[in-house]
């Protein structure tokens, strides 16, 4: 008897199942997420430094413009920097290098004038003028003693609450200062707690021991807009498409089907005649192994679609609900339905 097997029914099963794809007065808060952020953007400002710097040094005659915009925006980082040695030492470095630049490109004036910024930062710490040649050694200690012939002033600061004090991105310790070299300085001032905006002046020091005094500051409350939302948990990425999962399961019900209806009709004649009738069938179907098979892969299809939308659906689920209000998770279900009758 001649084997009828309908192979296309494999070809319609497969067809559905696509592939898988430093100030004593109070401690500093607990970061927040603005907080993150800052530090975040202090470390890029910092990197510019460096790499302006890392530029002049290996071109000493290059404009001198990205230095100094890197060196006047790092100005908005104060309390990052006050208490960043590191930071701080790169700042002394790109200052000298700075004048040095000035002074090679015969800017002399303008060589002076970044000299004097670097020696009042510093505030009585050594400069390492050494390290860049004699001119800026020379350069360092004609502005030095220029500087400590013109005497000494000092800064009083009051404050309505606790605060902190910051003098050209340099912490003070208490709310006064003396000794410091005539000259413009930058004043940041916080609120102890950082929950107003901070103060941020450009005050001039007088010599000959004269007191400059700052009255109660108008600190006032930081107002940024809309609260900004603190990030969630970053949502899971699914193992495949939801629908792609679907139709594994689908196409499994699908091949169950099948496969169960291959089983029935093996050994059956065609034409539903006796199978024992040789003359009246003279071929019955063989279509028990294409059965199994069908229903194994078919099996396999649907497994393998419900395990994967069963574990995305519970991981989207608790994903969904950490971000409103850290319930325990409700996992969606899909349920596929597949009936045939023998």
């Amino acid at each position: 008897m001649a084997a009828m097997t309908p192979t296309s029914l494999f070809v319609l099963m497969l067809a559905i199942a696509p592939a898988a794809g430093d100030d004593a007065a109070a401690d500093p808060p607990a970061p927040t997420v603005d907080g993150e952020v800052q530090d975040a953007e202090y470390r890029r400002a910092l990197t510019n430094v460096q790499t302006a710097l890392d530029l002049t040094n290996e071109n000493p005659g290059m404009n001198t413009g990205s230095l100094a915009d890197a060196l006047v925006a790092l100005q908005d980082y104060a309390p990052q920097l006050a208490t960043d040695p590191k930071g701080q030492q790169l700042r002394t470095l790109a200052q000298l290098s700075y004048s040095r630049l000035l002074l090679a490109a015969g800017h002399g004036s303008e060589a002076r004038a970044a000299m004097d910024e670097a020696i009042r930062t510093a505030r009585g710490t050594p400069l390492p003028t050494n390290q860049f040649g004699p001119g800026l050694a020379a350069l360092g200690k004609e502005r030095g003693g220029a500087l400590a012939k013109q005497g000494t002033g000092s800064l009083v600061v009051v404050c309505t609450g606790p605060c902190r004090i910051y003098l050209n991105e340099r912490p003070i310790s208490g709310k006064s200062i003396a000794a410091l070299i005539p000259g413009r300085y930058r004043l940041w001032i916080e609120s102890g707690d950082r929950s107003v905006a901070p103060v941020r002046e450009t005050i001039e020091i007088q010599a000959n021991g004269e007191v400059t005094t700052l009255g109660p500051q108008p600190l006032v409350p930081i107002d940024d807009g809309p609260t900004k939302p603190r990030p969630g948990p970053e949502q899971p990425r699914r193992i495949m498409p939801r629908g792609a999962e679907i139709a594994l399961m689908i196409g499994g019900a699908v091949g169950l089907g099948v496969g169960g209806a291959l089983l029935a009709v093996d050994g059956r004649c065609p034409k539903g005649a006796d199978p024992t009738d040789p003359e009246a069938c003279p071929s019955v179907y063989t279509t028990a192994t294409a059965g199994i098979v069908t229903m194994a892969l078919g099996g396999a299809l649907l497994v393998s679609g419900a395990v994967t939308l069963s574990v995305d659906e519970v991981r989207l689920g608790r994903h969904e609900n950490a971000m409103a209000d850290g319930s325990q998770a409700r996992a969606r279900r899909v349920t596929v339905g597949w009936s045939m009758r023998f």
